[in-house]
């Protein structure tokens, strides 16, 4: 039900986009901890769309891929973990102030696909998981600014994300 009405309000707000819409992106560093920390690089590209003064949707695409691996010893086994690859959408809900400061929530369904291997036996595993969170940035030109975000990914881990964010 929630998956129909976030895509029904994306779409509509796209179809009712006015001509100040634009394109927007961003590459970044995400930094996931639980009983782990992994690394990834991570981009997305999105359509700002305002649809009031101030106030603005960002639906995104994500994508990304493991850069930093964690390592964990249970007993006499030891295991490394990753983060192959992901990729989904998320929906921004940014404020926009006058002094090119924002702040935005920040709702996403994004697959992970996760690799643990110890012992000689290797095996990954991907899943579809929501995200909610909050961030904040500054655009220090009319095209190029900055923003963090922190998630919290399936209710129990958490992603830091420092990004470029630039606008086409």
């Amino acid at each position: 039900m929630f998956k129909r009405f976030l895509a029904g309000a994306i779409l509509l707000a796209m179809l009712n986009a006015p001509v100040a819409a634009q394109w927007t992106g961003s590459v970044g560093y995400g930094h996931a901890t639980d009983d782990f920390d992994v690394g990834v690089l991570v981009g997305s590209i999105g359509y700002q769309v305002p649809v009031a003064e101030g106030f603005s949707l960002v639906p995104e695409f994500r994508l990304g891929f493991g850069v930093v691996d964690d390592s964990f010893t249970e007993g006499s086994l030891a295991a490394d973990v990753e983060i192959d690859n992901l990729y989904g959408f998320s929906n921004r809900f940014q404020l926009d102030f006058d002094n090119d400061f924002f702040v935005y929530g920040v709702a996403s369904y994004v697959n992970y696909k996760v690799k643990v291997s110890g012992g000689g036996v290797s095996e990954s595993d991907s899943s579809w998981e929501w995200g909610l969170g909050l961030g904040a940035g500054y655009m220090f030109s009319a095209n190029n600014g900055f923003d963090f975000t922190w998630e919290r990914i399936d209710g129990e881990v958490d992603l830091f994300t420092l990004a470029w964010r630039f606008r086409f």
